[in-house]
């Protein structure tokens, strides 16, 4: 392990009966800081650290718990393949979050403070502040249905990926934009209805979803998008 101002080169014989405390003094956790650490279970962050650079926890598959403090202002993409991971807390001094969890394959919910000014969650899923983008849908959140929220202008990159207990979701009629892999690899996914308001989807934004059945508006850009890709389509009767 390597102590300066940013933390690197964290391995299994630093970690205490499955416990890393991040030691005073740490303003950043650097990258790959904790790379393939099998025996960690839980970290606790020290105040005073104020970033989580790429990949810090990436590959740590026994990680159930980070105790994120009120001093982090950046998380980038810093948990991928934590598959251990059930719940994250976002505290309110988050204003940068690059991070979306969607490879966290038992990630059950992800909760915001509500103090934070850049992000919210409702239900356990991550929004920006004003709800005008959907950022993610836990992998492992039990609905089977879910209801989009009305106000909601675009489903962002990797919003539903890998939700393999959704059956059904329902797109708002203020939704305009459908981005790259939003819904990659819900397999259990049968149904979804896309509103004539959706002017705009981006490539793989359904791919791996060979039950999905497209409802939608004949002569709509949905249909167009989907005629293209092959996904079969239900024409909705008004």
């Amino acid at each position: 392990m390597k102590i300066e101002t940013v933390l690197y080169d964290v391995t299994d014989e630093d970690v205490e009966n499955g416990v890393f405390v991040v030691p005073d003094g740490i303003t950043a956790i650097g990258e790959w800081a904790f790379k393939k650490c099998k025996r960690l279970n839980k970290v606790v962050i020290s105040n005073g650290v104020t970033s989580i650079r790429n990949q810090a926890f990436s590959f740590c598959k026994s990680l159930q718990e980070v105790l994120i403090p009120n001093s982090i202002t950046v998380i980038e993409g810093s948990f991928q393949e934590c598959n251990s991971l059930t719940h994250i807390a976002i505290p309110g001094s988050v204003i940068t979050l690059k991070e979306n969890f969607e490879t966290c394959r038992q990630l059950e919910s992800i909760d915001v403070d509500k103090s934070n000014p850049n992000y919210t969650s409702v239900d356990g899923v991550l929004f920006n502040k004003d709800k005008t983008t959907i950022l993610r849908h836990p992998s492992e959140k039990s609905d089977k249905q879910y209801i989009i929220p009305d106000g909601v202008k675009t489903i962002g990159t990797f919003t539903f990926y890998g939700c393999s207990r959704l059956t059904e979701v329902i797109i708002p009629n203020s939704v305009k934009r459908i981005r790259r892999c939003a819904f990659w690899g819900c397999k259990s996914l049968t149904s979804i209805i896309i509103p004539d308001s959706v002017t705009e989807m981006e490539v793989y934004a359904f791919d791996k979803t060979k039950k999905l059945t497209v409802k939608c508006h004949k002569g709509s850009y949905a249909e167009k998008y989907m005629g293209e890709y092959g996904y079969r389509v239900e024409y909705i009767e008004d």
